[in-house]
C-alpha cells in the first residue's frame, strides 16, 4: 500500500496545542527539551527510521533504541511498521546446542589437540553428547547452549561414573561457575547470521 501523505490542517494544529497545554509542565518541558535536541542535531523522523533501517543489519541493539526514539507523527505509520518488521526479521539467532555440538566435533583438533571422537556402548539411563578419546583416555562431553553451570558438572560427573571415565569434558559459550580438576572447559561461541542479507548499495 502506498504511503498516504497527511498535510497538517488548522484544525489538527489546534487539536496537538490544546493537548500539549493539557499535559504537565514538566512534561511540556521535557517534550520541547526533546524537539529542540531532534532539530539541532537534524534528526527528524524519516531520518532516524532510515538510520534505524540501516542499522539493523550490524547493530541490533542500536537499531532498536533508535526506532524507540524516532517520533511517530502518525504521517508515516506504514514505514514505522515496515522498519520494525525489518528489524524483528535481522535480529540475532541465538545458537542452538546443536549449533554448539556441530561447532565442537567440526574443529575438534583446534579445541583438543589429538583429540578424536570415539564410538561407545550407550547406557540409556545416562546419554552424554558423545565420547572422545584425549591423551590416550575415554571421556564423555557434555554441551550446554547457553552456559556450563554447577547443574551441569552434576551431569557430567555422572557421565563419568557411569562410563568410568577419569576425565570429562565441559563445552559451552560460558562457564559460570569453578570446574573441578578432573574436567576441561572448551569455549565454543556459534554466531550464527541474521536473517537479512544487508541493505542495497
Amino acid at each position: 500500500m502506498t504511503e498516504m501523505s497527511h498535510t497538517p490542517t488548522a484544525d489538527s494544529i489546534k487539536q496537538k496545542i490544546d493537548a500539549f497545554l493539557q499535559i504537565e509542565p514538566a512534561d511540556q518541558i521535557r517534550l520541547l527539551r526533546e524537539a529542540a535536541d531532534q532539530a539541532e542535531r537534524g534528526e527528524d523522523e524519516l531520518s532516524l527510521l532510515e538510520r534505524a533501517c540501516r542499522l539493523s543489519f550490524s547493530d541490533y541493539e542500536a537499531a532498536d533504541a533508535l526506532l524507540r526514539r524516532a517520533p511517530d507523527s502518525g504521517n508515516y505509520r506504514y514505514l514505522h511498521q515496515a522498519v520494525l518488521a525489518l528489524l524483528w526479521t535481522n535480529r540475532p539467532v541465538p545458537a542452538s546446542e546443536s549449533d554448539i555440538r556441530r561447532m565442537f566435533y567440526g574443529k575438534l583438533a583446534q579445541y583438543l589437540p589429538g583429540a578424536e571422537q570415539i564410538k561407545y556402548s550407550c547406557v540409556r539411563s545416562a546419554i552424554p553428547d558423545g565420547m572422545i578419546c584425549w591423551n590416550g583416555r575415554e571421556m564423555p562431553v557434555e554441551i550446554k547452549k547457553d552456559a556450563f553451570d554447577l547443574k551441569a558438572i552434576r551431569q557430567l560427573q555422572r557421565y563419568m561414573d557411569v562410563y568410568d571415565c577419569e576425565h570429562g569434558i565441559a563445552v559451552a559459550p560460558k562457564l559460570t561457575c569453578r570446574l573441578p580438576a578432573n574436567m576441561t572447559f572448551v569455549e565454543v561461541r556459534v554466531d550464527r547470521a541474521r536473517r537479512g542479507s544487508g541493505p542495497a548499495a
